[in-house]
C-alpha cells in the first residue's frame, strides 16, 4: 500500500484552487490536476505492508495539534519535477509543527518516511512546458482542522486516492 498523510481542502477551498489551476495550466502548457485530487502531502511513507495498516493508523491517531488557518497566496513551479503549485508566502508555524510531529511519530513507529525537507504546497498542474516566476495570487483562506491517511492507488495511467482515516486537530 502506498500511504501518505495529507491535508485535504474543503469544497470551498477546492473551488478557489480549481479556478487558479486552469489559468496556470494555460500559462504553462501543462495538465491541470483534477480538483478532487488536490491536497498537501505532510508525510510520505511509500510502500507499507497491508498487515501494518492498523499500526500506522494507531500511530497517526496519537498526534495532537491545534487547528490553524493556511493562506494560499503564492503560485510557483518546481522545474525539476515539471509541476506548478500553490502555497503560502508565509506558512504558519502550526503547519510545520504538525508536519514535524507526524513525521517523527510515524518514523518512531518504525515506518520508512521520505526524509526530504518539507516544502508545503498543493500541486495544481503537471507536465508543465513553460515555467514562470513565483508570484502573488488572490489569497484563499483554508481552515485546517484535520489530517488524513491516504492510499495512492495506480489506476491505469493515473492515480486515485482513497482516504483510510481522518483525525481532527483539537489541540
Amino acid at each position: 500500500m502506498r500511504l501518505f498523510l495529507a491535508l485535504w481542502p474543503d469544497d470551498n477551498v477546492r473551488l478557489a484552487l480549481a479556478a487558479q489551476r486552469l489559468e496556470i495550466a494555460r500559462v504553462t502548457g501543462g495538465r491541470p490536476t483534477m480538483p478532487v485530487t488536490m491536497h498537501m502531502t505532510l508525510v510520505f511513507a511509500g510502500n507499507v505492508p497491508s498487515s501494518r495498516l492498523l499500526e500506522f493508523k494507531l500511530a497517526s491517531a496519537q498526534v495532537r495539534a491545534r487547528p490553524f488557518t493556511y493562506v494560499i497566496d503564492t503560485a510557483g513551479c518546481f522545474d525539476s519535477a515539471g509541476v506548478a503549485w500553490l502555497a503560502s508566502a508565509t506558512p504558519p508555524k502550526e503547519l510545520f509543527d504538525l508536519q514535524s510531529t507526524l513525521y517523527h511519530t510515524i518514523a518512531n513507529a518504525d515506518f520508512d518516511v521520505d526524509a526530504r525537507r518539507f516544502r508545503p504546497h498543493i500541486t495544481v498542474t503537471r507536465h508543465i512546458e513553460n515555467s514562470f516566476a513565483q508570484h502573488a495570487i488572490n489569497p484563499t483562506h483554508w481552515k485546517i482542522d484535520q489530517f488524513s491517511l491516504i492510499q495512492a492507488i495506480q489506476d491505469g495511467p493515473s492515480v486515485r486516492y482513497e482516504t483510510l482515516g481522518t483525525w481532527p486537530l483539537t489541540g
